[in-house]
C-alpha cells in the first residue's frame, strides 16, 4: 500500500494495535492512524506477530504463551484495517509458543513456531485460511530458539538460546 504500518502484540491486554505512519516513520501519529483490535477472545499472553500478503489478502498470526493458543487475523486486502480474528485450532505440539515466523515456499505457506522445549513446523498447503499440518522439529535438536528469522524463502536461522549454537535451516526452494 506504500504506507509504514506497524503491527504490535500487546501482551498486557491481549490486543493488537496498528500504527500506520503512512510513509515516514519520523511523522507524529492522528488518531485516525491508530488502530486498536480490543482483546483477542481465547488469547492469554499474547506476545509476537508474522504478517504474510496470501493472495492479495493480509494475514497475521499471533501467539498466546501463557495457554498455547495461535491465533489467525485477516485483515482482508488492506493491513491497515480491523482484523478478523480466529482461534487455529488443532495444533497439539504446543503448549508455550513464544515466536511464530512465516515464509512462502512454492505453493505452500510454512509457519515455525518456537517454545522453551521444541521447534515445531506448520504446513498450510491449502492456503492460510486452512487448518495446517504440523511436524515436531525437536528431533533435530532444535529447541530453546529465539531469533528465528527467514532471509529468504528457503533459508532460515535459529539460535538456541541455552547453548548459543547458530543452526541454519534450508529447505527445498520449489520456485
Amino acid at each position: 500500500e506504500g504506507d509504514l504500518i506497524v503491527v504490535i502484540a500487546n501482551e498486557g491486554d491481549n490486543s493488537i494495535t496498528l500504527l500506520n505512519y503512512r510513509n515516514s516513520i519520523l511523522n507524529t501519529l492522528a488518531p485516525e492512524d491508530i488502530i486498536n483490535s480490543g482483546a483477542i477472545p481465547n488469547a492469554s499472553g499474547l506476545i509476537d506477530m508474522s504478517l504474510a500478503l496470501d493472495c492479495d489478502n493480509w494475514f497475521g498470526f499471533s501467539t498466546s504463551f501463557a495457554n498455547g493458543n495461535v491465533h489467525r487475523f485477516d485483515f482482508g486486502s488492506s493491513l491497515f484495517s480491523s482484523p478478523t480474528p480466529s482461534l487455529v485450532s488443532g495444533i497439539s505440539l504446543i503448549s508455550s509458543p513464544s515466536q511464530i515466523e512465516f515464509v512462502h515456499d512454492g505453493d505452500t505457506w510454512k509457519g515455525f513456531l518456537s517454545q522453551p522445549n521444541n521447534l515445531v513446523k506448520l504446513n498450510f498447503t491449502n492456503g492460510l485460511t486452512n487448518m495446517p499440518t504440523e511436524t515436531d522439529l525437536a528431533t533435530l535438536g532444535l529447541i530453546n530458539i529465539t531469533g528465528l528469522k527467514f532471509p529468504t524463502d528457503s533459508t532460515g536461522f535459529a539460535l538456541d538460546y541455552l547453548s548459543e549454537v547458530l543452526s541454519r535451516l534450508d529447505f527445498d526452494n520449489d520456485c
